[in-house]
């Protein structure tokens, strides 16, 4: 993992995120919570990886569709 992020001391953050959704074109919308709304409703979601170093400097990577 080290050879991945860069760094010795680097952390891998990952954030998981909710994109309300009301069209029919999106891969993946369901009926589910999302937190972004607060409420239970079509929806996708997402994650997105990210580094950080000690000097707290980050970088994401790309968006890994649930």
């Amino acid at each position: 993992m080290v050879n991945h992020l860069g760094d010795d001391d680097a952390v891998l953050v990952v954030d998981a995120t909710g994109f309300l959704k009301k069209g029919v074109q999106s891969a993946g919308v369901a009926r589910q919570y999302s937190g972004a709304a607060g409420r239970s409703d079509h929806s996708q979601g997402g994650v997105f990886p990210a580094d950080a170093d000690r000097r707290g400097a980050a970088g994401k990577r790309r968006c890994a569709v649930e």
